[in-house]
């Protein structure tokens, strides 16, 4: 979970994103230069992000896919930028930035969940940002306050199917 990148004069070179990362022990989003600091989740946040990743989980036991959680880094490069989505889902090899070498530059499924202070931010220049990784298929964009669930799929490049979810009821394919 995050806040919209604040519009400061600095700017920090890769090299000094992961140093400053690692100085304060706390993760931090890199855009293009702008360093932003992940906010602390909420209860209902970790409880939502829990259950999606144990579902994707047992959902993809077996497969050439698997899950990964918020402790991992997703770069979209061609954006010069280095994010934690909340899960997020690789097939077959997983591959890896030459410029971060622990961050994934293959997420096929993105997850995030979503408060009032980061739907804005998730929503817009995160999918935004996403959409350029070329593996990228699917988004998906949970309400944690209420169960409400977004799917964006990609049908061709620019191209979105947009579905809607509502309800504890509601189920969607992935």
């Amino acid at each position: 979970m995050t806040t919209t990148p604040p519009r400061t004069m600095r700017r920090y070179t890769i090299e000094e994103y992961l140093a400053l990362e690692k100085k304060i022990g706390q993760k931090l989003e890199y855009h293009d230069g702008r360093v932003v600091a992940m906010a602390g989740g909420t209860i209902a946040h970790g409880r939502v992000g829990s259950n999606i990743l144990g579902e994707l989980y047992i959902a993809l036991k077996g497969t050439d896919c698997h899950v990964l959680s918020s402790d991992n880094r997703v770069a979209v490069e061609s954006a010069n930028t280095y994010v934690y989505p909340d899960t997020f889902v690789v097939c077959d090899e997983t591959e890896t930035s030459d410029i971060i070498p622990h961050a994934i530059t293959n997420a096929v499924v993105i997850v995030e969940v979503i408060s009032k202070g980061s739907a804005t931010y998730d929503m817009g220049d995160k999918f935004s940002k996403y959409r350029k990784l070329e593996s990228f298929k699917e988004y998906i964009v949970v309400n944690q306050d209420k169960p409400v669930v977004e799917t964006y799929v990609r049908r061709d490049k620019d191209l979105w199917k947009i579905a809607h979810y509502e309800g504890i009821d509601a189920t969607l394919d992935i």
